[in-house]
């Protein structure tokens, strides 16, 4: 093949001679120098002057076309006067002309993909380029919905698009097809102004150009309702039906959060990526694998792997709980709303501004025995094992697992639970009132009031609660050595409640959306400490406060030697402040000064910052939270070679339940129901009390009065019908 150049001035064109069969066509446009390469498989291609390109070129605004056998001047002087002009002029051109000769779209094919910003109006004009077939569709669903009206579609298809309005006597019409690349798309049949009336247009309305416009408000508000997404659309003028909404919202929320089935392959890979970048966690992933005999009786896996148990342990948390902690955990799980369910797992301790401080957690398939061995186990891997001497205190929700596993650590039951089951078998306020005085008590003979009136109320309940043994839900058999007063698994329903936003999402989404907010957790915790003057921290300083305006209506009796005695109303307290102990025994096991203490200490002129336990303190917060979670890339950055196992994880089996799905919490029994209506009904039929149209017996009311028995006889009814009166020898009927 031979190029021929022809000098123009300021243009450097380039013609060409074929000489041989082709089959395809490529046009490259390179600062308006077009070097084209045409092979046609059926027919040879001959030398004509009248197909070789011609262009047009400004100058002084002048446009002039210039004789090509003036091109005899050297090709580096051709070239140095060229200046680009990107203004094309455009030819009428049938939409046959234009399929059957693509290189006239690369005479009008500009270098900028036409890209609507969001919320700009949509105009559609000739020479309009487009990145493919789908932008272009895309963008011309948007033109029909903005200006409403009733599309046509001729030709529909991946090389070309031909439609027309069908609003009567309109003559709007649109052609657009393919460049010479087989990929770019542009409009090669400028559209006319319409001419019919605007029409409803929900008929072009999909899910998936549904899901497109309520992207940004599913990104910001993944929980929005009908209510919200409906007003969202208003502004295009469509009124979707409900299950548009509906798969529109799965759709968003796919591309949002990621798809559930197809992130299963990206946990073990995530799972090396943690270890990677966070040296010392502990991640264990647990799969269910179908083995079945070959013909030499040995196993052989029949499918792939299939997601079971994810235990996930972060090194910083780990650390920061080992440098500054208090040995009380509580245990708790929460049901995850996903299509596969599952139960997230957490392990929650406190630090010393009475905050959560999570420090493990797992997805499991279930809240059962197996799944709690699972966890606990890779916790006690993590924390080292729980016999060290510490005053190691679960508390839980009853977890027979855990304290069976644990048999040397103290084992809390959470009060409300125990509340809401004895509530079940013996219900009154009185009751709920005495068990709570016997829960919170710090001293046995409080413990032992409140249980003695209530064995006067009931003495079922009595020997009900007696069964549980009060160390695990009484405040005065609690381990004095720790110093945590709770008697609630509340740090575990914050938890819960806390990860809220993240319970619907996929789980690969739900474990990398907990790790970002626990870094970011550790980050603004180790700001709010650097920014604190005080010895203790601000929820110590608050309940210090409280306790100090409660110690001034206590009286003060001195006895020497550190000792006092405190009169509070009828109740006389000894404290010892070279002991640090108080006859209430509320500051032994707080580690915080009673009001009784509080009222020695000020009597001595100290501070109250020297008799608070060093747990509460801002030096052991900061080190707590001097450890820090290590960022991850997002996974398109990472490791082509990345060595993970399985290659090839599967979702668990899908189980639809029948109904349609739950996503609120069952509540229980006084957790603050929700108000329903009234107890009292009223019958539609009869207007009778206390009964509703399904169940009535009574005859039929009409809505003047008149009423149909049992045998069809129809009464009337006479209203507001009051006695006779007599007045001066007259009857009068009032009615």
């Amino acid at each position: 093949m031979t190029y021929i150049n022809e000098d123009i001035e300021g243009f450097q064109g380039l013609s060409m001679d074929c000489s041989f069969d082709v089959k395809t066509m490529f046009a490259l446009c390179v600062d308006n120098c077009f070097h084209v390469l045409v092979e046609d498989k059926d027919q040879r291609v001959e030398e004509d002057s009248d197909s070789d390109f011609q262009a047009n070129i400004d100058e002084d605004d002048n446009r002039s076309e210039v004789p090509s056998d003036e091109a005899n001047d050297d090709d580096d002087d051709a070239l140095s006067g060229y200046e680009s002009d990107n203004h094309c002029e455009h030819t009428n051109w049938s939409d046959e002309e234009l399929d059957n000769d693509p290189l006239q779209g690369c005479m009008d094919f500009g270098d900028t993909i036409f890209t609507p910003e969001p919320g700009e109006k949509i105009t559609l004009k000739k020479g309009q380029v487009f990145t493919d077939v789908y932008q272009f569709r895309q963008v011309l669903k948007d033109y029909i919905i903005q200006e409403g009206f009733h599309c046509v579609r001729d030709k529909n298809e991946k090389q070309r698009v031909r439609v027309h309005c069908g609003g009567e006597n309109c003559a709007w019409r649109l052609h657009a097809s393919t460049l010479p690349d087989n990929v770019t798309y542009m409009i090669k049949v400028c559209p006319c102004e319409h001419t019919c009336t605007r029409g409803a247009v929900d008929n072009e309305v999909s899910a998936k150009w549904l899901a497109s416009k309520l992207m940004d408000l599913l990104r910001s508000d993944p929980d929005a309702n009908l209510k919200a997404m409906r007003h969202e659309v208003t502004k295009y003028g469509v009124k979707p039906q409900y299950m548009q909404f509906y798969r529109a919202k799965s759709i968003a929320l796919d591309q949002i959060q990621g798809n559930h089935a197809k992130l299963f392959e990206k946990l073990p890979y995530y799972g090396t990526m943690v270890l990677a970048t966070n040296p010392g966690s502990v991640v264990t992933l647990q799969c269910d694998v179908e083995d079945v005999e070959d013909e030499n009786g040995l196993g052989v896996p029949q499918k792939p792997p299939t997601f079971k148990r994810f235990f996930m342990g972060l090194a910083a948390l780990r650390d920061g709980f080992l440098s500054g902690y208090n040995p009380f955990i509580g245990f708790d799980g929460c049901h995850l709303k996903g299509p596969y369910g599952g139960v997230l797992l957490s392990a929650i301790a406190l630090d010393g501004n009475n905050g959560l401080y999570p420090i493990a957690f797992a997805i499991v398939e279930t809240e059962n025995r197996d799944s709690w061995s699972f966890f606990f186990h890779n916790l006690t891997i993590m924390l080292g094992g729980f016999s060290d001497g510490k005053p190691w205190t679960f508390m839980t929700d009853r977890q027979k697992t855990i304290s069976e596993m644990a048999p040397n650590v103290m084992n809390r039951r959470c009060a409300r639970h125990i509340c809401a089951n004895f509530r079940t078998h013996f219900a009154g306020g009185a009751l709920k009132k005495w068990f709570w005085s016997a829960a919170r008590s710090y001293t046995s003979s409080g413990f032992n009031f409140a249980m003695y009136k209530m064995k006067e109320l009931n003495v079922n309940a009595y020997k009900w609660l007696l069964a549980i043994p009060s160390e695990q839900w009484s405040r005065y058999a609690f381990d004095k050595r720790l110093k945590n007063d709770h008697v609630t698994n509340n740090i575990s329903e914050s938890f819960n409640n806390w990860i809220e936003e993240f319970r619907p999402m996929p789980f690969l989404s739900l474990l990398d959306g907990l790790r970002c907010k626990l870094m970011k957790r550790l980050t603004n915790r180790a700001a709010k400490g650097q920014k604190s003057t005080h010895e203790l921290m601000p929820t110590v300083v608050e309940r210090l406060n409280i306790a100090v305006e409660e110690s001034r209506k206590c009286e003060i009796v001195v006895a020497g030697n550190d000792q006092f005695e405190i009169k509070d109303k009828r109740n006389h307290f000894v404290v010892n402040l070279s002991n640090k102990r108080c006859d209430c025994e509320e500051w032994d096991l707080s580690g915080l000064p009673c009001k009784h203490a509080i009222v020695a200490i000020k009597h001595n002129r100290q501070r109250l910052e020297d008799y608070t336990d060093k747990c509460f303190s801002r030096e052991i917060y900061m080190t707590v939270y001097s450890h820090f979670i290590n960022p991850i890339n997002h996974p398109d950055f990472w490791p082509e070679h990345l060595d993970a196992t399985p290659k090839d994880l599967q979702p668990p089996t899908y189980r639809r339940l029948p109904g349609r799905p739950k996503k609120n919490r069952r509540k229980e029994a006084g957790e603050g129901q929700s108000q329903k209506r009234s107890t009292v009904v009223r019958c539609k039929r009869c207007k009778g009390w206390g009964h509703n149209i399904r169940t009535c017996k009574g005859p039929t009311q009409s809505r003047r009065g008149a009423t149909t028995t049992a045998n069809g006889i129809y009464c009337r009814k006479i209203h507001n019908f009051k006695p006779l009166a007599i007045q001066k020898d007259k009857v009068k009927h009032q009615c």
